[in-house]
C-alpha cells in the first residue's frame, strides 16, 4: 500500500483529462526503478505525478499468478476543476471476468491518526497512521463506469466519472468539490 499527498494549484501546471478509457492525453514517462515516483512534464511544462509499481506484487490468494489486477503505474494530474487519476495495468493481459475494483485513499487534512484506516467493502487492508484518509474513491464498474467518493463513515458523498479502457487502464476524475 502506498500513500502520499497531492496539492494542485494554478501554478502547478497540471493538465485536464478526458475520462474515456483512452490514456492518450497522459504522459508516457516512467520512473527508472520500481516503487518510485516522480514529477514528469511535457514540452509545454504540463505535469503529472507518476508512480512506477513493481510487477507481480499482487495478492495470490485469489489466483496464482494474479496478473489481471497487477498495477504497472499510477499517475495523477489536475486542473482548476478537479484531480485526475490513471491506473495503468500490465500490458497484454487478457481481461477476463469481472472488472477489477480500484480504491484510492485521499488524506485531505494530513493529520497523523486522523481519518479512516481501512479501505471500503470490508477490506483487510490498512493504511499507515500517517495516511489515514478522509475521502476514498471506489470504482463501480458493474454500474456503468462510475466511481463513488465516500467519507470516513463509508457514506457516499459524490458520484464521479471513471472508465476502464480496452487495455484495462482505468481513468478517474474527481471534482475538488467532492473532496
Amino acid at each position: 500500500v502506498t500513500s502520499g499527498a497531492l496539492l494542485v494549484g494554478n501554478s502547478a501546471l497540471a493538465h485536464p483529462v478526458t475520462v474515456d478509457g483512452n490514456p492518450a492525453e497522459w504522459l508516457t514517462r516512467t520512473a527508472n526503478a520500481d516503487n518510485l515516483g516522480l514529477i514528469a512534464r511535457n514540452a509545454a511544462g504540463l505535469g503529472e505525478y507518476v508512480w512506477r509499481d513493481a510487477l507481480a506484487d499482487t495478492r495470490t490468494d485469489i489466483s496464482t499468478p494474479e496478473v489481471v489486477a497487477d498495477i504497472v503505474a499510477f499517475q495523477v494530474t489536475g486542473d482548476a476543476t478537479g484531480v485526475g487519476f490513471l491506473l495503468r495495468r500490465t500490458p497484454g493481459v487478457v481481461l477476463a471476468g469481472a472488472p477489477i475494483q480500484v480504491q484510492i485513499a485521499i488524506d485531505t487534512d494530513r493529520v497523523d491518526g486522523s481519518g479512516q484506516e481501512y479501505f471500503a467493502e470490508f477490506a483487510d487492508t490498512l493504511v499507515a497512521s500517517t495516511a489515514r484518509w478522509e475521502r476514498l474513491v471506489e470504482t463501480l464498474f458493474g454500474s456503468g463506469g462510475t466511481a463513488k467518493v465516500i467519507d470516513t463513515d463509508f457514506n457516499q458523498v459524490a458520484m464521479v466519472s471513471a472508465m476502464q479502457g480496452a487495455t484495462g487502464d482505468v481513468e478517474i476524475f474527481v471534482p475538488w468539490t467532492a473532496l
